[in-house]
């Protein structure tokens, strides 16, 4: 749900026009190391390895682009204001996309026909 089907959704919303992306369910923000302190618990009661919350933007941008999302989408999806930060940060050399890239230019290969007698 993004912000505002939040805000209407709340009868004590207390957020303003703000649309934070982790607060407590009425719009008020959460201490700065909130997310990342309850991630880290997250996984250290898991037992996962540790990961940063951040590099779930990371993962998420590459997952979307192997899945075959263009750039300019993803930007859009990450709110980044120029895509050259989607293209140079957050999304990197796949094996998955430069084989689909190599089976594309191979797709486009014309039957060798004879053109002239």
């Amino acid at each position: 749900m993004n912000g505002s089907g939040e805000k209407l959704s709340c009868k004590n919303w207390e957020g303003g026009d703000k649309q934070y992306i982790f607060h407590g369910g009425r719009g008020v923000m959460y201490y700065p190391n909130t997310p990342s302190l309850t991630w880290r618990r997250f996984m250290a009661t898991h037992n996962l390895p540790p990961v940063k919350l951040h590099d779930l933007r990371h993962t998420a941008g590459m997952l979307l682009r192997e899945s075959g999302a263009d750039l300019k989408t993803i930007q859009e999806r990450l709110r980044h204001t120029k895509i050259g930060m989607t293209a140079d940060i957050y999304t990197h050399e796949s094996e998955i996309i430069s084989r689909e890239a190599a089976d594309r230019l191979e797709g486009l290969q014309p039957k060798q026909q004879k053109f002239a007698p």
